[in-house]
């Protein structure tokens, strides 16, 4: 068996071992050298507070909680609403009816309601997201 037939094995040097003795007490101390990977040679090390790293990780965790999904339920209802108002308009349904009453006077305003909440709904979800990142990267990032 030839080590040059095994091309995809790995070597690692032997260990330095020094034993120190003062008479009384042995000490063994075992030394290897390290072998930095070439993408981390460029790469450098920085020191972050365990707090700020607490601090971000409940940011985020606030990112990644699952809510009920309030914004896709009022955008549903409004592009619910907003069919219904257009396929009433197109079937011809008389505003003296029940129903016209409900299609002409009533859904238009509640439509107009969900939509106005949705935008409001986004706009905070997005807001939010983007000040708790806007934050991270302001102190990762110096």
């Amino acid at each position: 068996m030839n080590p040059e037939d095994f091309d995809n094995t790995t070597s690692f040097p032997a260990a330095d071992i020094k034993a120190e003795t003062d008479g009384a007490d042995m000490k063994v101390n075992h030394s290897y050298s390290v072998v930095t990977p070439d993408k981390e040679k460029k790469d450098f090390m920085i020191t972050i507070r365990a707090s700020a790293l607490k601090g971000w990780r409940e940011k985020l965790t606030t990112l990644r909680a699952s809510s009920f999904p309030w914004a896709e339920i009022l955008l549903a209802f409004s592009s619910l609403g907003v069919g219904a108002i257009l396929s009433s308009l197109l079937s011809d349904v008389a505003l003296s009816t029940l129903t016209g009453k409900f299609f002409f006077i009533i859904l238009p305003p509640l439509t107009c309601g969900a939509i106005v909440a949705y935008l409001f709904v986004r706009h905070i979800e997005t807001f939010s997201t983007k000040s708790i990142n806007l934050l991270i990267t302001k102190y990762f990032f110096v």
